[in-house]
């Protein structure tokens, strides 16, 4: 994470991918388009952290599946494999005491990879009412990779309906997050 996006290293910059091909080699860097989505985690890492520090040295990133794909082309058939076999390995690996779960398909594949800590949360990863999160389904404490984690719920910012900001979807319960966030494992 640091190195992908730290000056030195010149892998992101304005939040847009270095592209590497021979374009590149013949003319310079080649910059894709602007991710808005890590635009979107910065704002959901200051609102827990504040901005002292660059959000990228304070949150970890993950995706279910780790093989490239175009269009996410049999992304869900292996989603239960890759998850089940890496998840733990890869949490582990990260001090966080906060685990935010971003969209459906992450939050299925969660439920999938730790079956048991979900008996009492069905409805983890859907949205409630008036299309909030239900704080009792999407907040709970469960072990992954060895360590106790507060684990949240948000729907991914491209989905329709609801919130996806932690602090309006968890107005109640936010101070919880912000205290888990800022509490190593």
């Amino acid at each position: 994470m640091i190195n992908r996006f730290s000056p030195e290293h010149v892998w992101v910059s304005d939040r847009r991918h270095r592209k590497v091909d021979e374009a590149q080699l013949a003319g310079g860097p080649v910059w894709g388009s602007k991710e808005r989505y890590w635009g979107w985690i910065e704002k959901q890492t200051n609102a827990l952290l504040g901005n002292d520090i660059p959000w990228y040295e304070r949150s970890v990133m993950t995706e279910v599946v780790h093989c490239k794909s175009a269009n996410e082309q049999g992304v869900q058939e292996a989603s239960l494999l890759c998850s089940t076999k890496h998840m733990g390995r890869i949490l582990e690996a990260t001090p966080a005491r906060l685990v935010v779960v971003v969209g459906g398909k992450a939050a299925a594949a969660l439920r999938s990879a730790y079956p048991t800590a979900f008996v009492d949360k069905p409805l983890f990863g859907k949205q409630g009412r008036a299309g909030l999160s239900d704080n009792k389904q999407n907040i709970l404490e469960m072990m992954i990779g060895g360590q106790s984690r507060l684990v949240c719920f948000i729907k991914h910012p491209s989905a329709f309906g609801g919130s996806s900001h932690l602090q309006s979807a968890y107005a109640a319960d936010f101070h919880m997050l912000q205290e888990a966030a800022s509490t190593l494992a």
